[in-house]
């Protein structure tokens, strides 16, 4: 239990940090398996990809190559009312 808390911790700091470099969307999750980021954007710079892998690598104690980058494409919340 008191990993889970870490963790959650942990993924907290992750997107706090990443916000505060630009990256407004993210969702972290930390498993065993490594750390997965969800970036709502249809596409990141190799800048922006470079900056969440350090983030992370420095935060959860990771190699780059346990890191999952995904990327999702907004969905359009706007309220559009028929004429």
């Amino acid at each position: 239990m008191m990993a889970m808390a870490e963790n959650a911790q942990i993924e907290s700091d992750i997107e706090s940090i990443l916000e505060t470099k630009g990256l407004a969307q993210t969702l972290v999750t930390i498993s065993e398996n490594g750390v997965e980021v969800l970036v709502g954007s249809d596409s990141i710079s190799d800048a922006e990809k470079a900056q969440i892998e350090d983030t992370v690598k420095r935060k959860a104690d990771v190699e780059i190559s346990d890191i999952v980058i995904s990327l999702m494409n907004p969905v359009n919340t706007e309220v559009v009312e028929e004429p």
